[in-house]
């Protein structure tokens, strides 16, 4: 397939302002032509056949790495879905050719990432797998906490409340309330027992006296001091 375009010299705003791994499918002017991006380049097209009500699907996609004659790769119902299957070829791979993790909480975990998150994540479990120290379900478990750690929201400190349980004891800094507003949660006991058979209150002020909690202040500072020296 020819993989010279009309728009190698000028891409559209739309395919150069996408964010990396994102697919982007812009229509050829009046034809039932479609061309399919990532990454500002051209990685396939699309025909829309709707017109002919084919019971086979709705686009028919091409792509330079397509498997079948003449780099067919199939019929799809809709643009996107062919889209996306046109991209799979181009998307970076995990440990042993693997596109997503075989373990199914992470394989969940990793598809609810933003594209160039996903591949930076299986790049990198590609990596520590290669490199011998991991197999390759934990290489991915791996990869997936770095992101987690990388990306993990850093909120500043004032907009952060206080809480103590209703029978006294230490102060903590609160993780929020459940969907009814009545149970409270420490930031340091989200999802334990605890948190479940102790009742909470919010608590003004007072300064935080939880250890684990102040552990946990000073690594959201120390977070931030990172981020704003670029390290």
């Amino acid at each position: 397939m020819n993989t010279t375009h009309k728009y190698d010299e000028e891409l559209p705003a739309e395919v150069t302002e996408a964010a990396a791994g994102v697919v982007v499918i812009t229509q050829d002017g009046d034809r039932p032509h479609h061309d399919v991006w990532m990454n500002q380049q051209h990685i396939g097209s699309l025909f829309d056949e709707t017109a002919a009500n084919l019971a086979r699907g709705n686009f028919a996609a091409w792509s330079p790495k397509g498997s079948g004659k003449n780099g067919m790769v199939g019929f799809f119902d809709t643009k996107e879905e062919a889209g996306e299957a046109i991209a799979l070829p181009y998307r970076p791979v995990g440990p042993r050719g693997m596109t997503e993790p075989s373990n199914r909480n992470d394989r969940y975990n990793y598809s609810k990432l933003p594209a160039d998150r996903q591949a930076a994540v299986a790049e990198h479990a590609a990596r520590m797998h290669a490199e011998g120290r991991l197999t390759a379900a934990r290489a991915w478990r791996e990869a997936l906490n770095v992101d987690w750690r990388d990306n993990i929201a850093t909120p500043d400190e004032d907009t952060l409340f206080m809480c103590i349980a209703v029978n006294g004891g230490e102060i903590h800094t609160t993780a929020g309330q459940d969907d009814d507003g009545r149970h409270v949660y420490p930031l340091c006991r989200t999802m334990g027992q605890n948190s479940r058979l102790t009742k909470y209150r919010f608590i003004t002020g007072r300064d935080l006296t939880c250890r684990t909690c102040i552990r946990y202040r000073e690594n959201r500072a120390a977070a931030r001091a990172r981020k704003v020296a670029g390290v």
